[in-house]
Formats: structure tokens, sequence, C-alpha cells
């Protein structure tokens, strides 16, 4: 009786010792699914729930330095944020609200010393940190002028990589798409870099694919195909604009026609009337058929006799340029 007593007590025993191991199998498990969040490495936290419990948190932090008027900290605690998860529309934009003012204040320094620059008969696409004019007062300014631009460019840098992670991560948002592509043409515009006109174009194309009705789209990629010397392309958008400016208005009511579009309808007329010309002479020829001096011989003699305002002319010769320019590689 007292053996069946020993062996029942060692089963129970055993049982309570398996029992133990169990459990603490088992939290070691749980805690092996669900780690602390801080503890993940960075590069596997994107799109996951721990990135977005991260970014919440940021965010909140975000808001306690805009409390305290902690406005750096709060840019930083943001920019986190947004790389641990992009998704969150909310948090992008307010990033991208400090960006755009980051650029602008940064573009009119910029353009502040550019005229100081000028001022001391000195051009800026000759000014380096190699090459700092003569005189005190002028190498100042250079060097302010050299510290301004890399600020500038860091804070394109940065608001650019934010934008084309945000894109993969929000899908279908034609204001992200048109955003992104909106920094490329001001960059390209200002450094007269053709990859960024056709990366605006790229995001440009996701927005219209999004929205066709985004008048705004059709506008910016009119124009970046006229920079890069594609006048048939780029009087095809135009024509797709007033299409939609016309027909829209029925569906979407009378306050889809707002003052910047109006203002951007008489813009796509005017380059119309350009551009039709142009077109004329390059379908004849085929896209890639005409040199750039034909082309302006022959737009010379087209509109010879042509009652065109100065405007216009001045248009054609813009258009003319960056036709030279794509020639010329």
């Amino acid at each position: 009786m007292s053996r069946s007593f020993k062996s029942t007590a060692g089963a129970l025993a055993s049982f309570v010792l398996v029992a133990i191991l169990a459990s603490l199998v088992g939290c070691v498990a749980e805690s092996e699914i669900n780690p602390n969040p801080w503890l993940v490495p960075f590069t596997e936290r994107h799109g996951s729930t721990i990135s977005r419990s991260q970014m919440r948190a940021m965010k909140n932090l975000a808001n306690i330095y805009r409390d305290h008027e902690m406005m750096f900290e709060r840019r930083h605690a943001l920019i986190t944020a947004v790389e641990l998860y992009a998704g969150d529309q909310a948090v992008t934009f307010e990033l991208l609200n400090i960006f755009i003012d980051e650029i602008n204040n940064g573009r009119i320094g910029v353009m502040e010393q550019e005229a100081a620059l000028d001022s001391f008969g000195i051009d800026v696409a000759e000014v380096s940190n190699e090459n700092l004019p003569d005189g005190e007062v002028a190498r100042q300014i250079a060097v302010s002028y050299i510290e301004a631009r890399e600020r500038l460019n860091q804070s394109y840098e940065e608001c650019y990589r934010m934008l084309s992670t945000a894109c993969g991560q929000i899908p279908y948002n034609v204001e992200l798409y048109y955003a992104t592509a909106n920094l490329q043409y001001i960059r390209a515009e200002e450094d007269g870099d053709r990859a960024k006109y056709r990366d605006a174009i790229h995001w440009l194309k996701n927005a219209i694919a999004t929205s066709s009705e985004h008048l705004e789209s059709y506008h910016l990629i009119a124009m970046s195909y006229e920079r890069l010397g594609d006048p048939v392309r780029a009087i095809r958008f135009w024509r797709l604009f007033e299409v939609i400016y016309e027909i829209a208005p029925e569906v979407r009511g009378e306050g889809f026609i707002t003052e910047s579009r109006m203002q951007m309808h008489e813009d796509a007329l005017f380059h119309i009337s350009v551009l039709g010309i142009l077109e004329e002479i390059h379908t004849s020829e085929g896209e890639d058929g005409i040199t750039y001096a034909e082309t302006r011989e022959a737009a010379s003699d087209r509109i010879d006799g042509l009652d065109w305002s100065e405007s216009q002319l001045n248009l054609l010769n813009q258009i003319l340029y960056y036709i030279e320019r794509a020639e010329g590689g």
C-alpha cells in the first residue's frame, strides 16, 4: 500500500515537473513571438505590427515636443516615425508640411545669397569650396551661399526619400504622387537634371492612373515633357487637360473649377497655340526624324505671317531651346 502511494506521489511529482517545464517553455515561446518592439533590429521593423506601434510612440513624442515648442526635436521624431512606418497618411503629410516650410525658407535663403553674389558680379555657377572669390566680404557671402545650398539639397533629399517611401506604403494617393512629382520638377528646374523630369513624369503617370481628373498632374506632366524637348507628348497632355477641364464639372459640379485651375487652363490654351505648329512638324517627320535645326527652320516658315504675340514667340524659342538641349543629350 505504501509502495503504491509512493509510486502515485512520484507520478504526481513528475506530472507537476512536466507542467512547470511546459509553462516555462510556453513563456519563452511567447516572448519570442512577441518581443520587446524596441529590441527588434531596425531593418526588420518596416511594415510590421511592431513598426506601427513604434511609429505611434514616436508620433506621441513628436506631439509632446510640439507642445513644448521643441521644433527640431519634433522634426526628428516625425522623421523616425515615418522611417519606422510610412503608411500613416496623417503623419506623412505632417512631416511633408515641415519639409515644405524648410524648402521654401531654404530657397529664399539661397536666392538672397545669389543676389548678394550677383551684386559683386560673381557667377554663382562658378562658386565652390575650391573656387572662392577674392575679398573678405565676397568670400563670406560665397561660403554662406554654399552652406545654404547644401542645407537646401539635404532637405530635398530627405523629403524625396520620405515621399518615395510613403508612395510605396500608401497606395493610390494622388496628392502624394503629385507632391513627389512636384518636388522632382522643382529640383530639375534648379539643377537642370533631366533625370528628375523623367522621375516626375513617372509619379505623375501614377497620379493620373489613380485619378484621371487630377488637372494639376496633366499640367505638370505637360510642362515636364516640354522641358525634355518632347513637344508631341507635351501637347497631348495639354489637350487632355483641356478635355478634363471641360467635362469634369458636369460630374463634379462647379466647385471643380477653382481659380488656380482657371489659370492653368489659360496656360494650357496658350501652350497648345504654340506647340500645335511643332506637333505638325514632328508628326510629319516622325518624332525622332527631324533635327533641332530643321525644327527651328520649319517653325520659322510656318509662323511667318502669323499675328503672334511676343509671349508666344518667347515660348516658342524656349521650347526650341529644350529641343536643342534634348538633341545634345
